[in-house]
């Protein structure tokens, strides 16, 4: 009995699937016109050009671009061992969202003049003033390791 309703269940789920699916053409349109399926049932026309969407005031700039506009004004840091050789690369945003070698860091906490994250068992504290820069480090207590944190 359970096994009828496994299979009818699959069969309803696999049937729902193909229901949601967007045609190619369509999809075509909405990229040539910068247009979204909200903006066209909002007015954006999607057999004209983006540029004429958007003196029209439909497009909007994607989040891709907006992130590469605002990492124009990024500082980079570099954690460094003991002996100078480079431990990671910290890119930091007006945000004051964190990349470590790349790889975004979401649990950051924010105090007034700077920013402790922990990223792979290493803790590291950047200080955000000016004046405070030579102060930041990181460690890992862990394998007791420390060391410092610079402005590149």
């Amino acid at each position: 009995m359970k096994i009828k309703y496994l299979i009818l269940g699959l069969l309803a789920c696999s049937a729902m699937n193909s229901a949601y699916a967007i045609d190619p053409k369509y999809r075509e349109l909405l990229i040539q016109s910068g247009c979204t399926q909200v903006s066209e049932m909002q007015g954006c026309d999607i057999y004209k050009s983006k540029g004429e969407n958007a003196t029209s005031g439909f497009v909007t700039p994607q989040p891709q671009q907006m992130i590469s506009n605002q990492s124009i004004h990024q500082k980079d840091w570099v954690a460094q061992k003991a002996d100078g050789s480079k431990l990671a690369t910290i890119k930091i945003d007006d945000a004051k969202r964190v990349w470590v070698n790349s790889k975004r860091v979401f649990f950051v906490k924010k105090g007034k003049d700077q920013l402790q994250f922990k990223k792979d068992k290493i803790t590291y504290v950047i200080f955000t003033e000016q004046n405070r820069y030579s102060q930041s480090y990181w460690h890992n207590q862990k394998a007791n390791m420390h060391g410092k944190i610079i402005v590149k």
